[in-house]
């Protein structure tokens, strides 16, 4: 047995995604199935701990790191988008302004 293997499944799936969010695959689904456990239950368990969906979180913690990104000016949006595991950077943009409430561009420039 491992050390973290009597780690609750909700604490693996915080490390797995911490370890693993800018896999552009990185999803309920590839989650659960590396867990062995139905996405149904993976979902339900990881939101009675830390009262967020999956989902939420995944894209959460992908836009943080977004945000840090961009204020270094060292990349573009698009290689943002890719270095975080959004195969597109339409779905970069759209994510961005749903979850931040600006665009990357218009978010860059409140920040300057």
């Amino acid at each position: 047995m491992t050390a973290n293997s009597h780690q609750p499944l909700s604490e693996k799936t915080l490390k797995y995604v911490l370890e693993n969010y800018a896999d552009p695959g990185l999803g309920v689904n590839t989650i659960a199935a590396h867990f062995a456990v139905s996405s149904f239950y993976l979902s339900k368990v990881f939101k009675a701990s830390y009262k967020h969906t999956l989902v939420d979180f995944i894209h959460e913690y992908r836009l943080e790191k977004a945000k840090e990104l961009i204020k270094t000016n060292q990349y573009s949006f698009a290689e943002i988008s890719e270095i975080l595991g959004y195969n597109h950077i339409r779905t970069f943009n759209r994510v961005f302004k749903k979850y931040i409430g600006a665009t990357p561009s218009e978010y860059k420039k409140s920040i300057t």
